[in-house]
């Protein structure tokens, strides 16, 4: 898999793919305990989050020494927005303190 030399056909696609600074739009999940977790923010619940790149050198496999690097355009984040009518149980609770306990994931 960590192999740099054409045995890995994977990486020979996508090194093909990537050759003219194509610009490649990607998706996914940001897996951290705030968001994998079953309980919803109220509304008015302020959540600032910060993201940090990793250096290019942990991203990529090149077997020479040439220089590559990753550039990231544009970066969004979609937030799905919940209203309290969908869980009854919660109108009932909203009416006393809120404590948000996160057990890390291991």
């Amino acid at each position: 898999m960590d192999d740099c030399k054409n045995a890995n056909t994977g990486m020979v696609s996508r090194r093909l793919f990537m050759t003219n600074n194509s610009v490649v739009d990607m998706i996914g999940h940001l897996h951290c305990d705030v968001f994998n977790q079953e309980k919803l923010l109220l509304n008015g619940v302020e959540v600032r989050e910060r993201l940090v790149r990793s250096r290019d050198s942990f991203a990529l496999m090149d077997p020479t020494d040439s220089y590559s690097s990753i550039r990231i355009d544009e970066a969004n984040l979609i937030v799905r927005k919940d209203g309290p009518g969908r869980f009854p149980e919660i109108l009932l609770h909203l009416a006393g303190y809120v404590q948000y306990v996160l057990n890390p994931l291991q």
